[in-house]
């Protein structure tokens, strides 16, 4: 049996190493996937403004194309509730932009690239609080809450690897680009972004755990959301799920390690469920 002390250093290298994976894209709170699934994601977070209320979520598809092409895509949706001691109770629902993208991965190693578009589908004439909240919720798919753009184009360099005991990592690091309405009220016809997180994985037969980083820094602005709070947004994020055939139910908790999220979220939670049919 391992000492306390051999217990200790193996937790906290693996904390170190979870920390430290920086890459793009979510968290992956379903490890794992087989090549064709679908799923929902539903994420709630916690403001620190008692008058915002919502919730958003995503509706997930992957197929196969080929043995090393994967056909993704993802419908957004937000709710949000917004009162006001003047005005009352306001509620807001939003489709967001619908994201249609490509992962290719290598013949020989574990690497991979995905290019994607999200489509113009969130509403320019409402449901705005809606979108702001969806943004906020989840920073590593926050485009898909923008109003007023032409086009979002993606490009995303990853690696996923997995070994026999069950551990994978999750690197991903990518740009996108906001191509906004000529008609649009706004300084600039286009915003860069560049995406980066990773996570480490632990998954066995009845389910998985992991941890990990996700992150946004937007390039052609000084400040991502107000004056003084910088460009970067940074979460910390923990996942669980649970195996059941190929039906995977999972949970994710997250908190803000930048001012530009601690000033408006306390934490978010998540939950979500896979179906695999491969």
């Amino acid at each position: 049996m391992k000492s306390k002390s051999t217990r200790l250093v193996l937790g906290t290298i693996v904390i170190i190493f979870a920390l430290s994976s920086i890459a793009f894209a979510q968290l992956m709170p379903h490890g794992q996937m087989q090549k064709t699934a679908i799923g929902i994601e539903i994420f709630k977070p916690e403001f620190n403004s008692y008058s915002v209320t919502g919730y958003m979520g995503f509706f997930d598809l992957w197929t196969g194309v080929s043995d090393k092409v994967i056909f993704m895509a993802d419908l957004p949706y937000s709710h949000s509730n917004v009162s006001s001691e003047y005005f009352g109770r306001h509620s807001d629902d939003a489709i967001g932009n619908v994201y249609l993208g490509l992962k290719i991965m290598s013949g020989s190693t574990s690497s991979f690239c995905e290019l994607g578009i999200r489509l113009p589908t969130a509403p320019t004439d409402r449901g705005q609080n809606a979108l702001y909240l969806g943004a906020l919720s989840h920073i590593n798919r926050l485009e898909a809450f923008f109003p007023n753009l032409n086009l979002v184009a993606s490009g995303t360099f990853g690696f996923d690897g997995t070994t026999q005991s069950g551990i994978s990592t999750h690197f991903r690091f990518g740009p996108s680009i906001l191509f906004f309405k000529k008609d649009y009220d706004y300084d600039k016809s286009s915003e860069f972004f560049l995406h980066y997180d990773g996570n480490l994985w632990y998954e066995n037969k009845i389910g998985g755990i992991g941890a990990g980083i996700s992150a946004v820094t937007i390039v052609t602005e000084e400040n991502l959301f107000s004056e003084n709070e910088g460009r970067n947004a940074v979460q910390l994020d923990f996942g669980a799920n649970f195996r059941i055939g190929k039906i995977k139910p999972g949970l994710q908790f997250s908190v803000p390690l930048t001012r530009g999220l601690e000033n408006r979220i306390d934490y978010l939670l998540s939950l979500n469920l896979f179906v695999g049919f491969d």
